[in-house]
């Protein structure tokens, strides 16, 4: 910050936002140990608490998908439901962070992709003076990013889900149990992987494009007192996970990975 400030690259705004910010302990704390954080935090005042609401639909979403789905079956795979977990956690973070805008107080860049990298809009409705192809660049990278997320982490709860089927379907062996008539194999884990890459650098990808958008041009332009913004962040964030659900599950049946 310092450099940045004898630079000439910090404004007065930004150092008004790093003394709101440094005003809050646990914030200023993660904030100076973090730049990153920092970073995001001042570009966008208002990503802690859409990162808590994201993470409390998604988390609470999946949580009632595992209990539907695992029934009776729930507690004897805990270990499958922690992986599903942490997994669910780890990509609604990437999500918001990947979308949120970040201050910005490096210095230039010295390569020209760099420098080109650097002047794309976090999403592609960001506010600022950016071109048509700086927006549709976001557009690009963040499918590419999208898809780099959903594969990794669908490769890694998939690797482990068969793992652990594997070792539950030995255990019944050993015991003398058949396994039960009309059971579905699960899908191999390069298909599973691809299948959730495709799905959130495009569905994914299009969707909170448009979540961020409009938060950052409508919900931030209304006069709304701070709980009205958070129930009206809360309600477009679930409006977009339900969309996003019903989209999956047509998706997984059309690639057949369900």
């Amino acid at each position: 910050m310092a450099a940045a400030l004898a630079r000439g690259a910090l404004t007065l705004g930004d150092v008004r936002k790093w003394l709101a910010l440094s005003s809050r302990p646990l914030v200023s704390r993660l904030a100076a140990r973090f730049p990153a954080l920092r970073d995001r935090i001042l570009g966008n005042p208002r990503f802690l608490m859409v990162l808590a609401i994201e993470e409390a639909i998604g988390c609470s979403a999946r949580m009632a998908g595992e209990v539907s789905g695992r029934g009776e079956r729930f507690w004897e795979e805990s270990a499958l439901v922690a992986s599903d977990m942490s997994l669910e956690i780890l990509g609604d973070f990437a999500i918001v962070w990947l979308l949120s805008p970040a201050a910005n107080f490096a210095p230039r860049a010295d390569s020209a992709f760099a420098r080109a990298l650097a002047s794309l809009p976090a999403h592609a409705l960001q506010v600022g003076a950016f071109t048509l192809p700086q927006r549709l660049g976001a557009v690009a990278l963040r499918g590419a990013q999208f898809f780099a997320v959903g594969a990794g982490a669908a490769a890694v709860g998939h690797s482990i889900t068969l793992a652990a089927l594997g070792a539950r379907a030995r255990a019944a062996a050993a015991r003398g149990e058949r396994p039960r008539p009309g059971a579905a194999a699960p899908a191999p884990v390069l298909d599973t992987a691809m299948a959730w890459g495709w799905f959130m650098g495009l569905s994914s990808n299009a969707r909170y494009q448009a979540v961020a958008g409009v938060e950052e041009r409508a919900l931030g332009a209304l006069p709304l007192p701070a709980p009205a913004r958070a129930v009206a962040t809360f309600l477009l964030r679930f409006s977009n996970t339900y969309v996003g659900t019903m989209n999956w599950m047509w998706w997984a049946r059309k690639v057949g990975v369900q």
